[in-house]
């Protein structure tokens, strides 16, 4: 499973998204990098802040180039803009997944010609917030469930998706994490845990979802707040790919 860190990018630097305390993360991109590579980080989730909505190019584009193409990270970008053209300039900085928000809801016909010019590259996000699907910018919930918005993305061609089920109050619990699973086997595409993690804990139960199709969990605040560090995160899910490999090995016959 991977450990996805979410990188802000503002001004060409790496915004702090905890203000009020000096973050890990080095604001200067190139160090970014290098203490993520040290960390053993191998996949990024960018959220490009100055986005421009309309066709054009993001001052930010410079940055994402470094980390995709010099630091060599697996880079999946989210980014709030209505322009193929602006897509297109974004996956030419070498991201490997552009994922779709709001949009995706608004405006199908776009989501679907993105996932046709970007085949296998797009995905969305589906927050699930007390058991109803939860739309950023709706003040009410949505009315389709999110088995069902699922299907409608995959006929759009949507490819993978970012998947948050909470309790009222924001929280991972186990019965999330049991509706996670049940979405994962259901999903018929790869899926990403996008809840930021609160504990250790959640992170061992998030491990077993990984047979089940959740192939990585994001990073957001904590990370800034220091709450975990992140060498430890990463040896803790290598060390359960090595126990499964050595469980698996045992079962096969001399």
């Amino acid at each position: 499973m991977f450990i996805i860190p979410t990188l802000y990018l503002r001004q060409q630097r790496i915004a702090n998204l905890a203000q009020e305390q000096p973050s890990p993360i080095p604001a200067d991109p190139q160090a970014a990098g290098d203490f993520l590579r040290a960390a053993g980080v191998e996949m990024l989730h960018l959220i490009d802040i100055e986005a421009p909505s309309a066709a054009g190019h993001s001052p930010n584009e410079p940055v994402i180039r470094l980390l995709a193409q010099e630091c060599g990270f697996h880079c999946q970008l989210s980014a709030k803009t209505r322009a193929l053209e602006t897509i297109s300039h974004y996956f030419q900085t070498g991201i490997a997944r552009i994922v779709l928000g709001t949009l995706a809801y608004q405006q199908p016909r776009f989501a679907e010609a993105v996932a046709a010019q970007f085949p296998g590259k797009v995905g969305v996000e589906i927050t699930v917030r007390h058991g109803k699907v939860a739309i950023k910018g709706w003040t009410v919930a949505a009315n389709k469930s999110a088995a069902e918005y699922l299907a409608r993305f995959r006929e759009q061609g949507i490819s993978f998706v970012l998947y948050s089920d909470v309790n009222e109050v924001g929280t991972l619990t186990t019965d999330n994490v049991a509706r996670i699973r049940t979405f994962a086997e259901r999903a018929g595409v790869p899926v990403i845990q996008s809840t930021d993690l609160e504990s250790l804990d959640q992170l061992r139960q998030l491990l077993h979802l990984e047979k089940f199709g959740v192939m990585g969990t994001i990073l957001g605040r904590s990370l800034y707040e220091n709450r975990f560090d992140l060498v430890s995160l990463i040896t803790m899910t290598k060390e359960h790919e090595l126990n499964i490999a050595s469980d698996e090995a045992t079962l096969i016959p001399e």
